[in-house]
């Protein structure tokens, strides 16, 4: 190693190659799959290995070193035998990946806790069996180097805020700043010409004061013709000195204003990047998906070239993974059930994105068998989010906006994977933060298309300024749909709050100073003037005094100072030097509708007696950590150590929820399931399953016997226990009694 070689100060480029080199490898294992012959996709991941292999030993970093060389070495006993990378080799290789990318990642944290010793030894199996024939499977251990679930892989990420910036970009930034420099002489001669022109001004008003004199004392006409000729001729010069002064300072300020315009995009243009950063990924994860739940799919992705805020990308990888988790476990059916429906065994999953306007819009599809509003609005009464008479008041694309209230899922299993009811709720969130917004449209039986909405930049906003209890705010023009005013008669009263009929639809308006906490002297009875914003499918009025301006806005974050206040999405300044809030349309139509009217009889407060539970695990260890959890969240608990004490147990005291291992002595948790279902006064009782078993089959089975969730221990956390069994009992650690 050179002397002076310093390993940390190249860290971050490393870093950013590797997840480089990785990805490709993914996306070439994912093509060898497919394309067995696909010697260009082989020699691509053999080039790859090969050089995470040399730059990670050049960094000091074995553990990487030593994986990615294993690696090397299968794959060229690979190539000598001309062996197809497919099935459990194709399923060691994605191991390695995955094993590699935390690698990665601990090393961006400062870790490196990640375990490879047993994937090495099999990969070096993997070696040896490649050159001999026939070839064999190699086994897959589960829970070596702790291997993501599947759809479950970060987004891309950037170490200590840099990013990669192509030449190009950085040549026509520097040309910006010469032509500039340009234009800043250009702009000093315009200066100069002004100053001769006041200089002239100066000496013209010394001929004047002089000819004045003259002009008193003309003794004859013709003197003071000749005086008013030189007034008139120096009041030209001077008139012309003076335009073209103006002329060339004026030509000189449109100059400026469009280099300073190109300059701020070239300079935003830096942070963008482009959604194949995210995209790319997609194919692992949805290959890894289909195999778990049994589908087979087609992707398409289209508009990998599309650049958006750096900030954006990294925001939008989880949203969109879920997406997908949505469209597979929920969207496509089984090949099977497809068939007998006269579609293709192959579901078809796209993914696309293309520029509009100043924003970018990126849509998810299935063809699979699309969300049904009626479903929706049965669950929403079930789960007591809506009145039954207000949930069938509900046209389809109301319903359809269920889906993104919290807590929300038809989901019949709740599963690790999807199901838990928090997803589009983050999704529509997530959206909103980005000044985004989702939308979903679905058919029974022919698919759903999600179309999300997003900006180009977050650093330049168009917004509609408005002033509403004498303070000034903005609004982004994006969500804006229109500026209206209400005639005193043309108001309505809805639920007992003020609304206004617009287009055949009655829109709720809300005092925008009242919500905000601001006091507002409206008078009562004269017209209102109302800011129509629009998230979604949700509409809300905003009564505003004035509407006052539109325009763009430097968007600034309000800093660690003021942390974040759920209505603000951020300040900017104007011109003339006021600060003013911009405001998150989003959670201002959020907060403005209020939380959804619960159904009749839920008392609005728990009662106070506290939901008994049964924990059913033969595991003394599991046994007790459970019930610590569920005691300390204010839980009654009992416990039964299999199939049969639960029983004992269920005959003799009332429960509200029950939650069961599988493999148990005298009687496991399936038997149980099924008894529990098979008797009357235990049929409706919410069942969790927390086990090691996490073979679709048995998800499948559980399902059958009537398990209302199935938790792995392998991702087993407090939180998500307590919430599964918030949503399964509906009223936290209180039950109805």
């Amino acid at each position: 190693m050179a002397k002076g070689f310093d390993p940390a100060a190249f860290l971050p480029t490393f870093i950013t190659e590797a997840r480089e080199w990785i990805g490709r490898m993914n996306q070439g294992l994912l093509a060898l799959e497919a394309r067995p012959e696909d010697r260009e996709a082989f020699r691509s991941v053999l080039r790859d290995a090969h050089t995470l292999k040399g730059a990670s030993k050049m960094m000091g970093l074995g553990k990487i070193g030593s994986l990615a060389h294993r690696m090397e070495d299968v794959l060229v006993a690979v190539e000598e035998k001309e062996r197809p990378i497919a099935g459990d080799l194709a399923d060691l290789f994605f191991e390695a990946l995955d094993s590699l990318s935390e690698l990665v990642d601990g090393v961006a944290r400062g870790d490196d806790e990640t375990d490879v010793d047993g994937l090495l030894h099999r990969l070096g199996a993997a070696a040896r069996e490649a050159t001999a024939a026939p070839p064999e499977a190699v086994p897959l251990s589960p829970g070596e180097g702790q291997k993501p679930e599947p759809g479950e892989r970060r987004g891309p990420e950037v170490i200590g805020g840099t990013i990669r910036v192509g030449l190009e970009k950085l040549d026509r930034l520097a040309n910006f700043a010469v032509e500039m420099a340009v234009g800043r002489m250009r702009a000093a001669g315009a200066r100069r010409g002004l100053q001769e022109a006041l200089a002239l001004g100066r000496v013209g008003l010394r001929h004047w004061a002089g000819l004045r004199e003259v002009l008193a004392q003309a003794a004859t006409g013709e003197r003071a013709v000749e005086a008013i000729r030189q007034v008139e001729n120096w009041n030209r010069d001077l008139r012309d000195a003076l335009q073209r002064a103006w002329e060339e300072l004026e030509e000189v300020r449109i100059q400026h204003d469009l280099l300073a315009t190109e300059l701020r995009h070239q300079v935003l243009g830096i942070r963008m990047q482009s959604l194949g950063v995210v995209f790319e990924t997609f194919p692992r994860a949805v290959r890894d998906l289909a195999r778990e739940f049994g589908k087979e799919v087609e992707l398409s992705i289209t508009g990998g070239e599309v650049e958006l805020d750096r900030r954006i990308i990294e925001a939008l990888g989880e949203p969109l993974l879920h997406l997908i988790r949505n469209a597979l476990d929920h969207g496509l059916e089984a090949p099977a059930v497809r068939q007998a429906a006269g579609k293709p065994a192959r579901g078809r999953l796209a993914i696309r994105a293309w520029e509009k306007g100043n924003r970018v819009v990126v849509e998810v599809e299935d063809d699979g068998a699309g969300i049904d509003p009626a479903v929706l609005r049965d669950t929403a009464i079930r789960r007591g989010m809506l009145r039954p008479e207000a949930a069938e008041a509900l046209s389809d694309a109301d319903a359809l906006g269920l889906i993104f209230r919290p807590g929300f899922s038809t989901s019949r299993l709740i599963t690790d994977v999807s199901g838990r009811g928090v997803g589009m709720e983050v999704v529509q969130t997530v959206l909103e933060r980005m000044r985004g917004s989702v939308s979903v449209d679905s058919t029974p039986g022919r698919g759903t298309r999600v179309t999300l909405d997003l900006p180009l930049s977050l650093a330049m906003l168009p917004a509609l300024l408005v002033r509403s209890g004498d303070v000034t705010y903005a609004l982004p023009a994006s969500a804006v749909e229109r500026v209206a005013r209400f005639q005193p008669e043309e108001l309505q009263s809805l639920e007992g709050r003020r609304a206004a009929r617009l287009e055949g639809e009655t829109i709720p308006l809300v005092e925008l100073a009242g919500l905000l906490g601001v006091p507002c002297d409206r008078a009562e009875g004269g017209a209102v003037t109302a800011v129509l914003l629009r998230a979604g499918t949700r509409r809300v009025g905003f009564l505003v005094d004035e509407v006052l301006d539109e325009g763009e806005v430097v968007l600034k974050e309000l800093g660690p100072f003021l942390g974040k206040v759920d209505v603000v999405a951020g300040a900017t300044v104007l011109g003339s030097g006021e600060v003013v809030l911009i405001l998150d349309p989003g959670t201002l139509i959020r907060v403005a509708r209020g939380a959804p009217v619960a159904a009749p009889g839920r008392p609005a407060a728990p009662a106070a007696t506290p939901a008994r539970l049964l924990v059913v695990e033969d595991s003394l260890i599991a046994r007790d950590l459970e019930r610590t959890i569920l005691e300390s969240a204010g839980f009654q608990v009992e416990a039964a150590v299999d199939g049969v004490d639960a029983l004992e147990k269920l005959g003799t005291g009332d429960f509200d929820l029950i939650i069961t291992d599988i493999e148990m002595p005298r009687m496991d948790g399936f038997e149980l399931l099924g008894r529990i279902r098979a008797q009357e006064r235990t049929r409706g009782l919410p069942v969790i399953v927390v086990t090691n078993r996490e073979k679709a089959e048995d998800k499948r089975r559980g399902m059958e016997l009537g398990a209302d969730a199935y938790i792995l221990k392998a991702s087993f956390n407090q939180a998500s226990l307590l919430e599964t069994i918030q949503r399964l009992i509906g009223a936290g650690a209180w039950s109805e009694k």
